[in-house]
């Protein structure tokens, strides 16, 4: 693939595609950049973990959530926050699974 480890050429085509997507007011998607190249999703990812394109691959992917989180404060916020919940966010608060007890001392006699 033409991209293997030319990171300054998927950055480059990343900015092409997200200015492309809001030109056009399209989302902007890991699958949408896939096809944007010309590749499978899945190649694309592979070539993210692998390929010597990281960097890159987690711009790309930054540039995805930053979509979905701008989507929050439209008038239709349901896909934006569906999204965030696949990238692992949550909407409901963290619960306390166990207690902590903590022992201080000091040497001065105060604690």
């Amino acid at each position: 693939m033409i991209y293997d480890n030319d990171p300054e050429l998927l950055e480059a085509m990343i900015s092409a595609y997200v200015l492309n997507n809001a030109e056009e007011k399209l989302p902007v998607t890991i699958a949408g950049f896939a096809l944007y190249l010309g590749i499978p999703k899945r190649e694309l990812e592979a070539l993210g973990a692998t390929g010597g394109c990281e960097r890159p691959f987690e711009l790309l992917k930054t540039h995805v959530e930053h979509y979905a989180l701008a989507r929050l404060y439209s008038n239709s916020p349901t896909g934006g926050i569906f999204a965030l919940k696949q990238m692992g966010y949550s909407d409901t608060p963290a619960k306390v699974t166990a207690d902590v007890h903590v022992h201080l001392s000091g040497t001065d006699g105060k604690l």
